[in-house]
């Protein structure tokens, strides 16, 4: 299915262990977006900009970036596998968008990347297999100025 937002996201199972005996915990302070300029925090996928189609299947993070105008979407595809790289691309062309680049390396024959252009946004597309776990597929999408 391909979708452009207004997908409930899914858990993503990253929690930090439960401290132990063993473990000794520090806690510091967290910076500020102005100490930290690359700062993303988790966002519903309803917040994703509705002009990027996005295949889901099972989202695991959406984020936004402290800048207001960049989105980090990590999603596996379990049913598109192999054929989720083309199917990605192919939703992107069908909404306008153009490649600018696309790369494949022979000695990681389950990795593709691409970045694409519209008028209004650039995104960059990683789906890989590199684990033998699954197709995973990364956008990053950033608002063009």
């Amino acid at each position: 299915m391909v979708v452009a937002g207004g997908v409930a996201l899914a858990g993503c199972g990253n929690e930090a262990p439960a401290p132990t005996e063993t473990m000794t915990v520090i806690q510091t302070a967290s910076p500020t977006a102005a100490e930290t300029p690359d700062l993303w925090t988790a966002v519903d996928p309803s917040a994703l900009p509705r002009d990027v189609p996005i295949l889901v299947e099972r989202i695991l993070r959406a984020e936004l970036n402290s800048d207001g105008s960049s989105w980090r979407v990590m999603l596996q595809l379990n049913d598109a596998g192999a054929d989720g790289y083309p199917l990605a691309v192919a939703a992107l062309t069908a909404a306008g968008f153009a490649v600018d680049q696309e790369e494949t390396d022979p000695t990681r024959p389950a990795w593709n990347y691409a970045e694409l252009r519209s008028d209004d946004f650039q995104v960059t597309l990683d789906v890989s297999n590199e684990t033998g776990e699954g197709f995973y597929a990364d956008y990053v999408i950033t608002a063009r100025q």
